[in-house]
């Protein structure tokens, strides 16, 4: 079997060239040596979880099984012990915006199965319809 070669063109030169250096750049990143490089930064505005949670009716054992938080977390960031950072802070920006959207993604795996990481059983119970019997452990017709 043959093999046909290909000339380089100088279009193949130039992207060789870009990851050559990408990588030189990205070591140079890694061992802290000072490098030029684009950062994007997106500016996420901070929720007051409180009044969020007020809007919405829900108490913090509610908002906290209904959009996956611990309840610890809630209680935290409206006491002002701590506040909301990295993904939490984005989704709080969601649901502040667009609740909706974010429970319809949530809806969207049932498969999953998880219970929220709320301790508290009733607020599972509270967010999700589930016959009265079933929370007792009796199955209706028994």
């Amino acid at each position: 079997m043959t093999r046909t070669s290909r000339q380089k063109t100088a279009k193949d030169s130039d992207f060789a060239e870009k990851i050559l250096r990408s990588a030189q750049q990205a070591r140079d990143w890694v061992s802290g040596k000072p490098v030029r490089a684009r950062v994007t930064y997106v500016a996420v505005p901070q929720i007051d979880v409180r009044k969020l949670r007020g809007k919405m009716k829900l108490s913090q054992t509610q908002f906290a099984a209904k959009f996956g938080f611990s309840l610890d977390s809630i209680q935290n960031w409206e006491q002002g012990h701590r506040r909301p950072e990295g993904p939490a802070r984005t989704l709080l920006a969601v649901i502040a915006k667009n609740p909706r959207a974010v429970e319809d993604a949530i809806r969207s795996y049932p498969h999953l199965g998880r219970r929220p990481s709320c301790n508290r059983d009733q607020a599972w119970h509270d967010t999700h319809s589930v016959p009265p019997l079933v929370r007792l452990g009796r199955l209706p017709n028994q």
